[in-house]
């Protein structure tokens, strides 16, 4: 396949958080990463979680050509809530390179 069909978006976690608990033992989107990385996959890998067991898999998030890793948060506080849809936290810098 050319290089210019291979340039697109690949989404983990659209509809599925990648890193449930099953994730720990299968490793099966760990081996998605490393086999992109493989193949030397030059679009965009976009995963969103909730789980903090995608920094296990920084060493391929960071050896792919473009990747982006969303994180989302749930809380029943009112107040935390408001804060973190106010967009006041999105100042954090991105992971070093």
């Amino acid at each position: 396949m050319g290089e210019d069909k291979r340039r697109g978006t690949l989404v983990l976690s659209s509809q599925t958080d990648s890193y449930q608990g099953h994730e720990k033992h299968y490793r099966l989107t760990r081996g998605v990463l490393a086999e992109l990385v493989a193949v030397r996959y030059p679009g965009t890998v976009r995963i969103l979680t909730k789980s903090p067991l995608v920094t296990r898999d920084i060493d391929l998030l960071t050896a792919l050509s473009d990747a982006e890793v969303g994180l989302m948060v749930t809380t029943t506080d009112d107040k935390v809530s408001r804060w973190l849809e106010s967009g006041r936290w999105t100042n954090t810098p991105s992971a070093p390179r």
